[in-house]
């Protein structure tokens, strides 16, 4: 397979991630938390420096989980692949799980 579609179905697997990211903790912490995070990292850092912010390497995760070992984001090296898109062998941060139940703790999650 040539880099490109490697690259695009690395790309895919990644974006999906987020998905599994707004399913986790719902669509309102999602967008109130994780998107504004995201968006900021991705305005004030590099390509490769947004790749390593937590709410990146955490939908590289859940990706990872969701697919299992033979995926794209496995493919290669886990913290440094061609693509930038690092996975970290760990869930969700205490500080980042903390910030979710304070943003709606009415709200369970899953």
């Amino acid at each position: 397979m040539i880099k490109g579609a490697k690259q695009n179905a690395w790309l895919l697997e990644h974006e999906f991630g987020h998905i599994l990211q707004a399913r986790k903790v719902g669509n309102l912490r999602f967008y109130s938390i994780i998107g504004k995070e995201s968006l900021w990292s991705a305005s004030v850092n590099t390509p490769q420096g947004h790749g390593k912010f937590w709410t990146e390497t955490w939908a590289n995760y859940l990706s990872a989980d969701h697919f299992g070992q033979n995926n794209w984001l496995n493919g290669l090296s886990l913290h440094n692949n061609l693509f930038g898109y690092p996975l970290l062998k760990e869930p969700l941060s205490t500080w980042n799980w903390l910030k979710f139940r304070a943003h709606a703790p009415w709200t369970p999650l899953k």
